[in-house]
């Protein structure tokens, strides 16, 4: 932790999103009981890395980042994902941009911690307005619902891109992303994200 987070606990303590302990929105303890570890994630052609399974107490603790605003949680997780994933051969890191309206982006904040670790660039996607957003759709909406509507104000010519978002679930945020990359010029090499939701085909026995 920083000092400036370590005093922020201090003077601003706030309830543990997990059990409920003062005085970090996310104690050691429950980040311990996350059991993060490093997965190979596949999205069609895409292929990322996450280090823990959409589910359980690691979705409160997302949820609880992005939906109330609490940001040392994302900071955090950026942490874990650096601390636990080989550092890329990678020469940019993108940020999957945010269509909803947080005062915020959830991926920029994962992005920012990485990169005190990790120590390569960071550029920018922008996205066009309209569309709806991703987590109040059904799997095929999704699909559909970002299609060309991400660009990078910025050329990207020869670049190895990774792309970095909060959780993967079907894909389709991940696989826009690179289609912008790609049209700037740039080469997407993979991602990474905090978590994978499991399609539910794949829970049952």
């Amino acid at each position: 932790m920083s000092i400036a987070t370590d005093l922020s606990n201090l003077f601003l303590p706030s309830n543990c999103v997990v059990c409920g302990r003062l005085p970090k929105p996310l104690c050691d303890q429950c980040l311990d009981s996350l059991s993060l570890e490093p997965r190979d994630v596949w999205r069609d052609e895409l292929r990322g890395q996450s280090i823990g399974v959409y589910r359980d107490r690691l979705a409160t603790v997302i949820n609880a980042f992005k939906e109330r605003g609490l940001r040392s949680i994302g900071t955090l997780l950026g942490k874990e994902i650096a601390k636990r994933l080989i550092r890329p051969d990678a020469q940019l890191l993108v940020a999957a941009p945010s269509v909803m309206r947080r005062g915020f982006v959830p991926a920029e904040v994962i992005t920012r911690a990485v990169v005190d670790h990790w120590d390569i660039p960071v550029s920018r996607l922008r996205i066009k307005p309209g569309g709806q957003d991703q987590s109040q759709l059904q799997r095929s909406d999704r699909m559909v619902n970002l299609v060309n509507r991400m660009w990078s104000p910025l050329p990207l010519i020869g670049k190895r891109v990774l792309l970095v978002d909060d959780v993967v679930t079907t894909g389709a945020t991940l696989t826009e992303m690179a289609r912008a990359v790609a049209v700037a010029g740039g080469e997407p090499i993979g991602f990474i994200t905090v978590a994978e939701t499991i399609p539910k085909i794949h829970t049952k026995s």
